[in-house]
């Protein structure tokens, strides 16, 4: 009874689980794309693991990848992102990215796919 108690409780989790969005196909498919985009590309790998915590979801008005708000001059966005701007901090609390490492990731932000 007690290993099977636990098994059983496993089970039923793993159920509500796949009985709900998370594991629907379509969040699937998504971390998939976001998975293979970041082997594929440094700038999305850098972008997934510092600032998509906010960019992905609009955290306090931040632009989400593909916003039109990127359409502006790349080295203002640059600057901007560097320096912070609004409610984003200076480098995004992410002091140790380089320069180039910022503006690559700023360029793929401005087409993500």
């Amino acid at each position: 009874m007690t290993k099977t108690f636990p098994t059983l409780t496993l089970l039923a989790c793993c159920l509500a689980l796949y009985s709900t969005d998370l594991l629907s196909s379509k969040h699937a498919h998504a971390r998939t794309h976001q998975i293979m985009t970041a082997m594929d590309n440094p700038a999305a790998a850098t972008y997934n693991s510092n600032c998509a915590s906010c960019h992905q979801r609009g955290v306090m008005g931040a632009p989400k990848p593909g916003d039109s708000r990127f359409l502006a001059d790349i080295d203002m966005l640059v600057e901007n992102a560097i320096k912070g701007i609004g409610n984003m901090p200076a480098r995004g609390h992410a002091a140790f990215l380089s320069d180039d490492e910022i503006r690559a990731v700023v360029e793929f932000m401005r087409s993500p796919n």
